[in-house]
């Protein structure tokens, strides 16, 4: 009869025990019931911390990365510990949902670069969370917006460009961050972790060699001031940083020397929305702008003398390096918006192509005064180089 008892009750504490041990390691099957594919996307990302960055072959990226945005279309930024833990409502974010693409040898177009996450009716109006997934945001290092835009050209490793001006004087590399995937930028206050964004440490900045302002030369035909000549400026990152379509990507590269005067591009930033007094956006705005000729650009190194008579001296010339769009009143780049990339594409099917960064203009969004940008078709050998990638500038996207 004691023996009896004593079987009974080693298989009833048995029983409990078992069924606490299940209870305290199934709450991701739980949650795996609720959500057939979340058991799945858990272990792959998040079982063994080496996964939130592994690299895998093209024929698993698509369907990983279509069960991330089913996933996780609404989730909400979290720690790598929170991630581990089921929560209430959305999951959080993988942090990002992306992979760490091979290592390129080349500076080359990625398939998909280019393209919007959503495509929207263009004009002065607010972006949608990465709707261009090149956008990047040059920071200070307590996450404040140091006031400029960069963009993304290729994942691995990251090659990201801006303008010179935009970190002449940066004297220490520790005080400066990069955030790619960025959606609100605030100057005053620390910015807000955006729901796919990354930030990422600079290692070094490199300035073009050549950037002046003013800079001058002397040939056949006189003398000549060019303003803001060689604008242009790499950063790179310590950090790895994990690409997906549609999210975090690149913008595609144009052809070497590649020069574009007519056609419409788009503008994306954080510039100040009017001039003179008008105040940075906290959130990506974008913008439609004409590509405009040389002859129409001129006008902005011209300063009329006496409007009856119009009379003008012209103050500087444009370099073959640079490029110019805008021009209509109260449509254009403004200060906040350097750095930032200047896009263009053949039509509405076709992805975006970088073809300047904001360098400078006469006023902001002034009626005959078109911004200023560097042309960066003129500089993709430079770029390269930099990072010690080749190039091939015929590689369709």
């Amino acid at each position: 009869m004691n023996l009896a008892i004593t079987v009974a009750f080693l298989v009833i504490k048995f029983y409990f025990t078992a069924s606490c041990s299940s209870r305290e390691k199934s709450e991701p099957e739980l949650e795996a019931r609720q959500d057939p594919d979340y058991l799945d996307y858990y272990n792959f990302y998040v079982s063994d911390e080496t996964n939130l960055y592994k690299e895998f072959d093209d024929n698993y990226y698509v369907p990983e990365e279509e069960l991330s945005y089913k996933l996780y279309k609404n989730c909400r930024p979290c720690d790598t510990e929170e991630i581990k833990r089921v929560t209430d409502g959305p999951p959080c974010c993988p942090l990002p949902a992306g992979r760490i693409h091979p290592r390129s040898h080349t500076l080359h177009n990625y398939t998909y670069c280019g393209r919007q996450s959503i495509s929207r009716i263009i004009g002065g109006e607010e972006a949608i969370e990465n709707e261009f997934p090149w956008m990047c945001a040059i920071m200070r290092s307590d996450n404040r917006w140091r006031g400029c835009g960069a963009a993304l050209l290729n994942c691995n490793p990251p090659v990201i460009v801006t303008a010179a001006h935009c970190v002449q004087g940066v004297k220490d590399v520790s005080t400066v961050r990069i955030a790619c995937g960025a959606h609100k930028m605030f100057l005053s206050e620390p910015s807000p972790l955006d729901r796919n964004e990354v930030r990422l440490d600079v290692e070094e900045i490199i300035i073009h060699p050549e950037y002046k302002d003013p800079a001058y030369s002397i040939g056949i035909d006189g003398p000549k001031i060019f303003r803001y000549l060689n604008d242009i400026a790499v950063i790179k990152v310590k950090n790895s940083l994990p690409c997906s379509k549609g999210v975090i990507y690149p913008v595609c590269i144009p052809t070497l020397n590649q020069v574009h005067q007519e056609g419409y591009s788009m503008l994306s930033g954080w510039g100040r929305t009017s001039w003179p007094n008008g105040k940075v956006s906290d959130i990506l705005k974008k913008i439609r702008l004409p590509i405009v000729n040389r002859e129409v650009c001129s006008n902005v190194c011209s300063v009329g003398l006496n409007i009856l008579v119009r009379l003008a001296v012209q103050t500087c010339h444009l370099a073959d390096t640079q490029l110019c769009a805008g021009g209509e009143d109260g449509k254009g780049a403004c200060q906040g918006d350097s750095g930032s990339a200047l896009v263009t594409r053949d039509s509405d099917s076709d992805p975006w192509t970088i073809i300047g960064i904001t360098s400078w203009s006469r006023g902001c969004a002034l009626d005959g005064f078109p911004t200023v940008y560097t042309r960066i078709s003129a500089y993709i050998p430079w770029i390269s180089k930099q990072y010690n990638l080749g190039y091939q500038p015929f590689r369709s996207p």
